[in-house]
């Protein structure tokens, strides 16, 4: 019988490994482990995964994890970690499952794909492991934790901490008791990890990330609320009109003068085509979003919406990313709108803590007044600042939530800012009811 060696765990991580093997793999166990970022977790679950497949014949194996990124890059870090070995039998990249030659399996799974989870079943001595269990809905592991029961399989569930609720918070919290014949829980912050991230590095991603994130992520702790990269407790909220059919479709007519920002949808992962609007004193003039319309509906949607709003207000500039499929819908827009000024505005690293930053700034001032529609809120109250083990900042969604309304806003604000350089500027100008423009006035 043919033996194989896996990686050299730290002391944590040996713990939960021995411990599993100690249970065997059909003990029906749930096991919860906390962990600070950058501790090893992906590690330790592409372990177990492999150690499960390799050791029982013709296994179902499934790591579910929060977004398709996150299921591809374990998968890819564990098909490279065997590729030599003589264990693969198959690989099929596109769905993400690995097939081994003792007839056992490893599937990848996002907690994206929602209903369509249902029917898998992890059996013959198989392990359904989850990863970043703490940002996986409720409603979603209700759908999965059926797959363990038929073979009694073990859930080992990884994740950094988040708020004090949901499914993860509440099995770590009965493992912790030890009085739980079913749930058993280990805190990484019990075990020395200093040895991984220095304090240096752990002083600079205190300055720069907001509390509650950083106690979350880096001292491994349950918070209370979110706290979050923008100061969403301000009084920065506008009340939409409660008889509105589709809230996101709200407007304000306060000013004339509008800017506008828009983020397209990528096509994959639920994102919007977001298109926004607001007025120099950073009130918000309307939202609107979709997912379901094609390249070129989508365009005459924008086309429509911005010759709807040149009906009664100037149009200053339109700021659209160029990245991916956009410099395709910017040409299509330009072609369709060709007296607006579009400015394309190409995403970096470096450009986009530019706008972000510059939004945050806004925020903290209240020189901004948003629609309090539950998705921007949600986007907003979720962003996040992340350092990345070269010492880059970067800002983005929380791990299974989406951006685009964040970054159309902050495309707008881009526009404004960018007038606000030029000192003779008016800001902001109320409309004249008793004064009628002709389209070619907005223009000049």
């Amino acid at each position: 019988m043919k033996t194989y060696i896996g990686y050299k765990p730290y002391a944590h991580q040996k713990a939960i490994h021995d411990y599993i093997t100690q249970v065997g793999p059909k003990a029906g166990k749930v096991i919860c482990v906390k962990a600070k970022r950058q501790v090893g977790k992906s590690l330790l679950i592409e372990q177990e995964l492999l150690r499960h497949a390799i050791n029982n014949r013709r296994s179902v194996n499934i790591c579910l994890s929060i977004t398709f990124a996150n299921c591809k890059k374990i998968f890819m870090e564990l098909v490279q970690s065997i590729k030599n070995s003589g264990v693969i039998a198959s690989i099929n990249s596109q769905s993400m499952e690995l097939f081994l030659v003792n007839g056992s399996s490893i599937l990848f799974k996002s907690a994206l794909q929602g209903e369509q989870l249902r029917g898998y079943t992890i059996k013959n001595g198989g392990i359904l492991c989850i990863d970043e269990a703490a940002y996986i809905k409720d409603d979603v592991f209700s759908i999965i934790a059926p797959w363990t029961n038929v073979y009694n399989a073990n859930i080992l569930m990884v994740s950094t901490p988040r708020l004090k609720q949901g499914f993860f918070y509440n099995y770590f919290n009965e493992g912790l008791t030890g009085k739980s014949n079913k749930v058993y829980s280990f805190d990484l912050n019990d075990f020395d990890t200093s040895f991984l991230i220095s304090q240096d590095t752990l002083d600079t991603y205190k300055k720069i990330m907001p509390p509650s994130q950083f106690m979350s992520e880096y001292m491994g702790m349950f918070i209370d609320d979110l706290g979050g990269v923008f100061d969403i407790k301000k009084d920065i909220w506008i009340r939409s009109s409660s008889n509105l059919s589709n809230l996101h479709n709200v407007e304000n007519n306060e000013y004339d003068e509008l800017f506008i920002g828009i983020d397209w949808c990528a096509g994959t992962g639920g994102d919007y085509t977001v298109i926004t609007a607001f007025d120099a004193q950073g009130h918000q003039h309307f939202l609107k979003y979709n997912n379901n319309y094609g390249p070129t509906k989508q365009i005459d949607w924008i086309t429509n919406i911005v010759l709807n709003v040149l009906q009664t207000k100037k149009i200053k500039k339109i700021v659209c990313e160029s990245n991916s499929i956009g410099n395709i819908y910017i040409d299509m827009l330009k072609k369709n709108l060709p007296n607006i000024p579009i400015e394309v505005f190409t995403t970096t690293n470096e450009s986009k803590r530019d706008i972000i930053e510059y939004l945050i700034a806004r925020i903290a001032n209240e020189k901004i007044k948003l629609f309090d529609v539950e998705e921007q809120y949600r986007q907003f109250s979720m962003y996040e600042v992340e350092i990345t083990p070269s010492g880059k900042i970067t800002y983005n969604g929380a791990a299974g939530t989406h951006d685009d309304i964040v970054m159309a806003t902050a495309f707008a604000f881009k526009a404004i800012h960018d007038l606000e350089k030029n000192a003779n500027y008016n800001i902001g100008w109320r409309k004249d009811k008793n004064r009628k423009q002709s389209l070619h006035e907005r223009y000049n």
